[in-house]
């Protein structure tokens, strides 16, 4: 009898706060697991709902911009799946008004945009090939293409590189010196330039002579650089 009230004195009493916080361990872990836990889940029912709503505010975007550009969705095949039918069909349809090799084309005028100083400006005066890119309006998703264009035509002295933009002169200059380009950027704003190429879809590269005359012209939606830098490597010796 006295071992046993031993025993219920020394035993914690149910509903005494040491007694409530051992069955609360025993039950559910350490307290200071809790707080984590309950965190950890509360920020990812948070994180989806938001990656969600990124999600369908993306697409809704790609929608509104997809019927504005007729030669995207083309563009997005040839990217998944390679060369289709269509793409071809679509590349012919556009090539279809393309001037001729050889044809006498309008250039860009020579007061026009700004050259490079030093030396590189005065063998760009003296060049005998211009290279030709229609950029349409001045914005940041043609600065990849302009920088990968310049580096390319930087390894050719004899070469010229003029990009042509429909955007207004005051525009093409903030473009030029916020982006930090060398090459020459000239405005046509009414797109007779564009026209006369037919820039069917921009970027699109031309190389033509200091007279006008058309001696190559990008044929596919993406710029291949490898056979651009074989056109100009037979046009000028290289730097």
């Amino acid at each position: 009898m006295g071992d046993r009230r031993a025993l219920f004195r020394a035993s914690p009493r149910r509903g005494t706060p040491a007694m409530t916080r051992a069955l609360s361990e025993t039950e559910d872990g350490p307290a200071r697991d809790l707080h984590p836990a309950v965190a950890r889940d509360a920020a990812a029912s948070v994180r989806l709902p938001l990656l969600l709503a990124i999600l369908l505010v993306s697409w809704t975007l790609f929608l509104q911009v997809l019927p504005n550009d007729p030669v995207l969705h083309e563009r997005l095949m040839h990217l998944f799946r390679g060369p289709s039918s269509d793409a071809e069909r679509e590349l012919a349809r556009l090539r279809a008004k393309d001037p001729k090799i050889g044809a006498i084309l309008p250039m860009p005028a020579a007061t026009g945009g700004t050259r490079p100083r030093g030396r590189a400006g005065r063998e760009a005066a003296a060049a005998a090939h211009s290279l030709v890119v229609m950029i349409g309006s001045c914005s940041a998703c043609v600065v990849t293409e302009l920088r990968a264009i310049e580096r390319l035509a930087n390894e050719f002295p004899a070469i010229e590189v003029v990009a042509v933009s429909s955007s207004p002169p005051a525009a093409v200059a903030k473009f030029r010196r916020e982006q930090r380009l060398r090459l020459r950027i000239v405005s046509d704003v009414q797109n007779r330039l564009a026209s006369a190429y037919n820039a069917a879809w921009k970027p699109r590269a031309y190389v033509v002579s200091s007279s006008g005359e058309l001696r190559w012209r990008q044929e596919r939606f993406a710029l291949d650089k490898g056979e651009l830098r074989t056109v100009l490597a037979s046009l000028g010796e290289r730097r």
